[in-house]
């Protein structure tokens, strides 16, 4: 559980200097080169949402039976891909309507520091929820072992 936090403050750690760096650099591209980087950072940006998205709607419906109930995370998570779809609607604003091409990639790159969190978050999340579940079949498994030789040995006496 602990490793588990101290994950997560890795990642949110990740995203706050990822954003003090991205904003506070100045990124120099030129003219010609702008639309190559931004097709590429939206398409990188829009696997990993798509990615993300699947891997969720796929997981959750899988296992939901086998999720902590109580828990809202599961459910926290799908309206969080909205965060990337946003800034990446704000990127194409800025780079098109406005032709604000510095904030539109300092967005992009944003952007995608936000999505791959989240995916990767999601992932542990799943991984970490798994391994739980496995615990907990595993001693069921063990208690039953244990049980049924103690009935056995009552049989034979």
């Amino acid at each position: 559980m602990r490793k588990f936090k101290a994950f997560e403050i890795s990642l949110v750690l990740f995203l706050i200097v990822a954003f003090v760096v991205i904003w506070r650099t100045n990124i120099t591209i030129s003219e010609a080169q702008i639309p190559t980087v931004i097709n590429g950072l939206v398409a990188s940006i829009s696997m990993i949402i798509g990615f993300a998205g699947a891997i969720m709607v796929f997981t959750l419906s899988k296992r939901w039976d086998n999720l902590k109930l109580g828990s809202p995370r599961p459910m926290i998570y799908l309206p969080f891909i909205g965060v990337p779809l946003a800034l990446l609607w704000s990127m194409y604003y800025y780079f098109i309507v406005l032709g604000n091409s510095d904030i539109a990639l300092k967005m992009a790159l944003l952007d995608l520091a936000i999505a791959s969190a989240l995916l990767v978050d999601f992932l542990a999340y799943y991984t970490r929820e798994t391994i739980l579940q496995m615990r907990e079949n595993t001693r069921k498994a063990d208690q039953s072992i244990q049980v049924q030789p103690k009935r056995e040995e009552k049989k034979n006496e």
